[in-house]
This record gives C-alpha cells, structure tokens and sequence, in this order.
C-alpha cells in the first residue's frame, strides 16, 4: 500500500515556542537530550491538547534537526543558514545544541563543530595513554545503553499501536450503530409511505367507481328522455298523415 504524501504545513512562531518548550520538559524527564520516535509522538500529543493539531511526529521531527543543522552550519561559518531559525529562537537552539555537544567527548565534540582544539602548553606523552581510556568509557557506555533504550522503543511502539487499534475498532463500531440506527429509521419511514399510498390509492379508485357510476346513471336518462320525445314526435307525425 502506497504511503499518503503529508501536506506541506508551514510553521508560526507559537508552534516552534510550544515544540521547544516540550521538548525542554522530555529531556528534563528523561534526564537526556536523546530523541527517539516515541518522543516526537509523544510531544505531537501534547500540542493537540495545547491547541495545535497539524503537526505529524515526522513534521516535528524534521523542523527540529532542520534548527539544529541550522545552527551547527552557523558554528561552522555559513552565516546564512542561521536565517533558517526565527531570530526569537536562536538563543534557544543554541543552548539545546551547545548542552547536547558538551556531553560528548572532547574529540568528538571538535569534529562535529569544525573547531580545531587549541593547545595552550605542550602535552607530555606519559598522559596521553593515561587520557584514552576516559575517553573510549563513554562511546561503551553508550552502546551498554543502545538495548535498553530500542526495548523501550519496541515497548512504547506495541502500546501505541494497540491503542491506535482499540481507537480505530472504537470508530469503528459507532460508525456501525450509527449505520444500523439510520437503515432501521428508513425501513420505517418506507413502511409508512407504502400504507400511506395504499390507502390513498384505495379512496381514490372508490371514488373514481361513483364517478362512473354516475356517468352512466346520467347517460342512461338522457336516452331515455330523447328516446321517449322521438317516439312522441312520430306518432304526432303519423296521426297527421293518417287524418289527412
């Protein structure tokens, strides 16, 4: 089945206040800036209720790295891209993305930004294996953590599909009702147009017999009077002739 394309929907300044301002509470729940399918379900959720309806997961979804890439390439020196962001919001962009990127391992953190790292006095070799393992403990943590978080993923997917499915099934049997309440409503109505013709139909063909039987009642008279005056009219005929 071929996927329905999502209509264009452009974004005003209330919609990107009330999808950073929800996206600031998921990660302070969270305890986290990471951002997964379930989040952006969940805050398209809350701006329904909030009074915005016309933002998808994928909408939100989209203008959120749209912002951030924004402002990465703004790091980076391509000053124009920065106009992609209402100038309210800058400030804003920039403290998620500058909190998110400080998370992260120095060496990591300059390759993303484009920075070079400036080295304020010589760094001795002794410390350079002492520094590694600091380092290398985050990237495993991380993957330590890559299970847990797609089981829950897989988790919030499974309870959202089943309430999309209890909701559609819901629909679906009012819908049914609704469909059994009006096919019962028109038999009635059928009903009582049929009787209803029937018995106009019966009073008028009643009538249309004492119309007839009048008519020839009618006729039967007139023949009888016309009849009765040519047999007057004859015999005065012959009685003259035969007196003459």
């Amino acid at each position: 089945m071929r996927r329905k394309k999502e209509k264009r929907n452009f974004w005003c300044n209330n919609e990107i206040g009330c999808m950073l301002n929800l996206v600031r509470q998921m990660h302070s729940r969270q305890g986290t800036t990471t951002t997964t399918q379930y989040t952006f379900v969940e805050i398209a959720n809350q701006m329904r209720s909030f009074g915005f309806p016309n933002k998808s997961p994928t909408q939100i979804r989209r203008k959120w790295f749209q912002m951030k890439s924004a402002y990465l390439c703004y790091k980076r020196g391509n000053k124009d891209r920065i106009l992609l962001i209402p100038e309210k919001f800058r400030q804003v962009i920039a403290s998620f993305v500058d909190a998110e990127y400080q998370a992260m391992p120095g060496q990591v953190m300059s390759e993303m930004m484009d920075v070079k790292p400036i080295i304020r006095s010589p760094v001795k070799p002794i410390h350079i294996p002492l520094e590694a393992p600091k380092r290398l403990q985050i990237p495993h943590r991380q993957i330590d953590q890559k299970p847990k978080i797609q089981e829950q993923i897989i988790i919030e997917k499974k309870k959202l599909k089943k309430k999309l499915e209890e909701s559609a099934n819901e629909e679906q049997g009012c819908s049914d009702l609704k469909f059994t309440k009006l096919t019962n409503r028109l038999r009635s109505v059928q009903k009582s147009l049929q009787k209803e013709f029937s018995s106009r139909q019966k009073a008028l063909m009643e009538y249309e017999h004492t119309l007839q039987r009048e008519r020839d009642k009618t006729l039967m008279e007139y023949f009888t009077k016309s009849t009765e005056q040519i047999l007057s009219t004859s015999f005065s005929i012959l009685g003259q002739i035969a007196m003459k």
